[in-house]
């Protein structure tokens, strides 16, 4: 039995190599009218890519939800999680604060992924500032808070909460 137990590990690992490469391969494709440039972040559902605008030579940041984690759903989990993404893409849109990240678009890929473009924020966040220049002065602090208290303050009015509040998530 050990041969052919031997053979179909290695048959499955050859499988998903090759899984992962097609994935990579549609990833390097067109999202919607958007071209990826530049893996940003990856979580545990999904990824945030540097895209730009094919017509408008703008760039986003483009949050996906990688279709092979739509997949692995079971049951009605992936219709769940998709409209949870569209609930979570409109309540942002709806937002007005200068201080919280504006969502241009939402779309679905080929691959049977969905995504949402917002703007692109450059510089640091908070932690990677507190990491590279140590402690923040109090004057500099409290202008960074209250632009966040703002912004969750019309979120909370919305009746939306954030639940991942942290140092990198405040740029």
């Amino acid at each position: 039995y050990s041969p052919c137990f031997l053979l179909s590990l290695v048959s499955a690992l050859i499988n998903l190599r090759i899984l992962r490469l097609e994935w990579f391969a549609s990833a390097a494709r067109e999202k919607g009218s958007y071209d990826l440039l530049e893996l940003l972040n990856r979580g545990g559902m999904g990824e945030i890519w540097r895209a730009r605008h094919r017509f408008l030579k703008r760039d986003a940041a483009l949050k996906i939800i990688r279709p092979d984690f739509l997949v692995s759903q079971t049951g009605r989990g992936a219709e769940t999680l998709r409209k949870r993404f569209e609930k979570e893409a409109r309540a942002i849109a709806a937002l007005k604060s200068p201080h919280t990240v504006a969502i241009h678009d939402f779309g679905s890929t080929e691959e049977g992924g969905f995504y949402y473009a917002m703007e692109l924020l450059e510089g640091f966040d908070l932690d990677q500032l507190v990491r590279r220049f140590g402690p923040v002065p109090a004057a500099r602090v409290v202008p960074i808070i209250s632009q966040a208290c703002e912004s969750l303050e019309e979120a909370h009015r919305c009746s939306m909460i954030h639940r991942d509040i942290k140092p990198s998530n405040l740029i």
